[in-house]
């Protein structure tokens, strides 16, 4: 053989190795769980037979325990004689009786423990499988985007049956700071009242303000001039939130919300990507994505456990929050308290409430492109916050045109 070749064929064969050893590689097992988790993700059947497994297991450990117990007394020196005196031989064989029993018994319990911890491994994995949430953000004009707003929340307040929505206005948010804008608030005024005139309803006199509720507790006033919303589905509050994402207004994010003023809850969220300029400013045709990758199913196995409302942390990116929101109400499984972003369009001497929230939301800017925004996201209560995943706005642009 010509030596020149030898290590070509060596190659080879170290190659052909680690294929074939890929090809028969089998899937690794899930993760174990504890044993103290492992009732929580069993069915009533299975959960009866985890219990009866550990009771057998617990019966032939103290049976071990008792016949090692005996097998040592065996080397105490006896002094009683008579009919029931035993030899330690005697002793130790009573002994090992009751460990082979004990152990036998251990013994008949493994395969259903062993079944059932790989059935909760399994079932965890299964619950805390990457999953990744999205929702629509379409490309329209001003004209456009303002106008479908108005239609679709329009119906929204209807199929909940609100009987008065007050529109508090709009913000535009620049370097993460809230600025009120008349001119961006009235556009909207009057593509919801050109879509339906008589469903707003009047501004109260002195305008809207934020009110906390006096005991921290129960709904928020929104007007000096008018009390609290005295129950639920009656009184729906609107506003607009406005994001800037080019430098020079040609395309931005319009968030319109919706929420009943008794719960403090928003109940519906239209997104647009459009332009914050003149009203009539062509839009380019912009490819818009919305995800949150949520790497351990947070939210669904969140809202698995229950009606959560999470607060959004005020230190948090106000465009990351604003994002998060929308895809929480699109979502549709976390709550999103209104006290918040509404205080941050209207205004008040009050604090927003927390609107009963049990944990938190905190959301940390990574990096960012020319329109493009991408998040870090967490969540849980008190300082235990979970890493949830990445919350990504991605934009692409529209090819240029050839020459």
């Amino acid at each position: 053989m010509n030596p020149d070749v030898r290590p070509l064929l060596a190659c080879l064969c170290l190659l052909s190795g680690l294929c074939l050893r890929a090809a028969d590689a089998k899937p690794s097992a899930p993760p174990p769980v504890p044993d103290n988790e492992i009732p929580s993700l069993l069915s009533r059947t299975e959960l009866s037979e985890w219990g009866s497994a550990l009771r057998q297991v617990q019966l032939g450990e103290e049976r071990v325990r008792q016949g090692n117990s005996i097998i040592a007394s065996a080397a105490i020196n006896r002094n009683t004689q008579g009919a029931f005196a035993e030899t330690p031989e005697q002793v130790k064989a009573r002994g090992q009786k009751l460990v082979n029993e004990g152990t036998e018994q251990i013994r008949r319990a493994q395969p259903s423990i062993l079944k059932l911890r790989a059935v909760a491994a399994a079932k965890k994995a299964d619950l805390t499988k990457p999953v990744v949430h999205e929702a629509e953000v379409p490309v329209h004009g001003w004209i456009m985007a303002s106008s479908l707003s108005a239609v679709r929340l329009q119906k929204a307040a209807r199929d909940g049956g609100f009987k008065h929505v007050h529109f508090l206005g709009a913000s535009v948010f620049a370097n993460g700071k809230a600025v009120r804008s008349v001119a961006i608030g009235d556009s909207l005024r009057a593509a919801w009242e050109k879509a339906d005139s008589k469903s707003l309803s009047p501004v109260p006199a002195g305008g809207y303000a934020y009110f906390a509720p006096p005991s921290g507790e129960g709904p928020s006033a929104f007007s000096a001039k008018l009390d609290p919303a005295a129950t639920p589905r009656t009184v729906a509050l609107l506003w607009a939130e406005v994001f800037p994402l080019a430098p020079d207004g040609s395309a931005g994010l319009l968030f319109v919300r919706l929420a009943d003023a008794f719960t403090s809850r928003v109940v519906a969220s239209e997104a647009f990507l459009t332009s914050v300029g003149p009203a009539d400013a062509p839009m380019k045709e912009y490819g818009v994505r919305l995800t949150l990758a949520d790497a351990r199913s947070f939210i669904p196995r969140l809202a698995a456990s229950g009606d959560w409302l999470l607060a959004y942390d005020r230190a948090s990116p106000a465009l990351g929050s604003a994002l998060l929101r929308h895809l929480c109400v699109r979502n549709g499984r976390i709550a999103v308290g209104s006290s918040l972003p509404a205080a941050a369009v209207i205004g008040g001497a009050d604090a927003p409430s927390l609107d009963g929230a049990r944990a938190t939301w905190s959301v940390a800017s990574l990096v960012s492109s020319r329109l493009s925004r991408s998040f870090r996201v967490s969540g849980g209560a008190g300082a235990d916050l979970v890493s949830v995943g990445d919350l990504e706005l991605r934009v692409s642009e529209p090819p240029a045109a050839k020459k």
